[in-house]
Parts: C-alpha cells; structure tokens; sequence
C-alpha cells in the first residue's frame, strides 16, 4: 500500500487465496530455483574470471566479463534472495527494514536493465568489428569499454532511483507527489521500454546489418578463392582472423538470441501490469503466472555460462585448460604431501639408527672403562 503526501487515495492490492495454485507457485519456486541459482552463481563466476583473462585480447570479452558481474548480481539480489523467501515463508523481510526492502526492489530492475544494455553494447562494439573494421583500434578498446558500462549503469541507476522509498509511515511508503505519479504510473512502462523494447529492437537491427555484412563478405571471399587456388600465407592469417570473428559473432547471436526469448514472457507481463494501470488486482492465478515470469527472467541471468560453452570455442579452451591447472595442483599438492610423509618416516628411520648407534658407543666405553 502506497501513500503520496497530501494525497489520500490507497492502492490496495487483493489477494484471492487459492491454496492449490499457490502451492504450485511454491512447487516451482522448490523444484527450480534450487537448480536455477547454484547454476547462476557458480556459472557467472567462472564465467568472470575466464573472461577476464580473455578481456586483454579483445573489448568483446571485456564487455562480457561486464555482463557476468550484472548477472551475478541480478542472481543474488533478487533470485536468491526471492528463493529464501519462499522457504523461510517471508523471514527474510522480517529481518530487515523497509528501506532496504525498497532498496533490494529497485536493484533487482537495475541490474536487469543493466544487463540489458551491455547486451546493446556488445552489439554494437561487433557491429563496429564487422561493419567499420579499421575503426576498431579507435572505438573497441578497454578505456572505451569501461567508461560505456559506467556510464550506462549511473544512467540506469538514475532512472530507477526514485523508486526507493526514504520514508515510512505505519508500513507505508510516503513519497513526495512527483515521486509518487513517476513510481505508480509510468515506472512499469519505463522498464518495459528499457528492459525490453528499446534493446531488442537495437540488438535485432544492429545482428541484421552485421549478419548480412558477414554474409557479402563471405561471398567476396569465395569469389576470390575460386580466381585463385594457391593460398599465401597472408590469406591464411586472414582466414584465422574470419574464423576468430565469425565465433565471437556466433556467441553474440546465441547470448542475444536467448535473452530476446526469456525476456519476451517479462515483457508480456509488464506490458498486461501496464494495461491494467493501479486497479490492477492480484489473485491466485496471477500469482502462478508472475512466478512464470520470474523464473523465465532468472534463467535469462543464469544461463549465460552454458551459452558461452556452446557457442564459444575459445571460451571452451580456456575453461579446459582452467580444469587441467587445477588438476595438476591437486596432484602436485597429493606427490608433495606424499614426498613429506616419505621424508619425514625416513628421517624418523635415521634418528632412530644413529639413537642406537651412540647408545652402542656409550656401552662400549662404559665396557673400556670398566676394564
């Protein structure tokens, strides 16, 4: 329930209980986001150092590196914390304030929007690499990549901030009047036009133009291969800088295609919450439907690990050679540990021998003494 100052008007929001759909909302919630979370967390942290280190190569992976941190942020902000919810049946919320509670709220739009827009931007950083090749050393490089992902991420921040509510009174919220009309009338449609519309008609428009300039120059390429047979080395390092292109383009395609389909049924929601205005009401059916849309979105910030596997041949490289390092330490750490033990009962061994041997010498001079 939300108040605005001088305004006496509730936004009521019902709840119909029917105790068999909420149950199957909680069903998803225990089947799935035990599956969905670990996966994100652990996928987009790997994900992070991997191409972190592939970051000092190219401006893509650097952007990606970007995309994991967002993600993870989106998975422990709101799909973990969401997921405690549910099985401590609201403890969590009973634990903290309500300020931070508004705060949580706003994070979870602004690390999904957030990731949204690096998207968009590694769109248009392989768009650069495509269409406009001898402008990459100028416009993809890492200063470029860093101050594009701060910039957009104070942009986005910005836009989300008056969602926080500062003041409470008797559990409810009290903005000022302007915040009040911005979060209850045109908050939803702001996210929908920047979680959703405006990134997926740039990431569509931009993957068209790159994959028809991919697609001509694969033509003038077969063109040229067939006046010319014999192949010099020059045109081999041109072959090895198409394929290393083609693979980061298919990445980018995979990575964008998925989020345009995981987004769609948010959108959709979005989009009907919007339709509805603040006479929106809440029953049990709506409740299944929203945990839908949650999931949906959570499996948009999750599975970005396994696309890059599939669709990255690179990537897969590197994440092996990751596993064979820290394959070798064990078994470095298990030979050493064994060499240590082997040296430590051989070393008992000889101060046992030379134990014995001066108690020998000292009998025998005890002997000589004697005598």
């Amino acid at each position: 329930m939300t108040n605005a100052t001088g305004n006496d008007t509730e936004y009521v929001y019902d709840y119909l209980y029917d105790a068999s759909i909420y149950e199957k909302g909680d069903l998803l919630y225990y089947i799935l986001y035990p599956i969905l979370v670990p996966v994100g967390v652990i996928g987009n942290s790997i994900s992070f150092v991997i191409l972190i280190q592939l970051s000092q190569s190219s401006s893509f992976f650097l952007y990606l590196s970007i995309l994991s941190l967002s993600d993870l942020a989106f998975i422990i902000v709101g799909a973990m914390i969401g997921w405690i919810e549910v099985l401590g049946n609201n403890l969590f919320y009973e634990d903290i304030s309500s300020f931070l509670c508004s705060a949580r709220y706003t994070l979870v739009f602004v690390f999904s929007q957030f990731s949204s827009w690096i998207i968009v931007a590694v769109t248009v950083d392989r768009f650069i690499a495509v269409c406009f090749p001898f402008k990459v050393t100028e416009y993809c490089t890492r200063r470029r990549t860093v101050m594009t992902s701060l910039l957009l991420f104070l942009i986005i921040f910005g836009i989300n901030f008056p969602n926080i509510c500062f003041k409470w009174e008797n559990d409810k919220c009290v903005y000022p009047e302007i915040t009040f009309e911005y979060c209850l009338q045109y908050s939803i449609m702001i996210d929908l036009m920047v979680y959703f519309v405006v990134p997926v008609c740039l990431i569509c428009v931009l993957n068209i133009i790159t994959l028809r300039m991919l697609y001509s120059a694969l033509l003038r390429r077969r063109r040229l291969v067939n006046r010319n047979r014999k192949k010099n080395d020059s045109d081999g390092t041109k072959s090895a800088d198409e394929d290393s292109t083609k693979q980061t383009i298919s990445m980018l395609f995979v990575v964008s295609g998925v989020y345009v389909i995981t987004s769609l049924p948010m959108a959709y929601g979005s989009m009907l919450a919007w339709m509805e205005g603040a006479q929106y009401n809440t029953d049990a059916d709506t409740y299944l439907v929203n945990v839908i849309l949650e999931l949906s979105n959570t499996i948009n910030h999750s599975a970005n690990f396994i696309l890059y596997g599939i669709s990255g041949s690179t990537f897969r490289q590197k994440l092996f050679q990751m596993l064979r390092i820290c394959q070798s330490r064990q078994g470095d750490g298990k030979n050493s540990s064994v060499i240590r033990s082997t040296n430590t009962a051989s070393t008992s061994a000889d101060d046992r021998n030379r134990s014995e041997d001066i108690a020998n010498i000292d009998v025998k001079d005890v002997q000589l003494q004697t005598l």
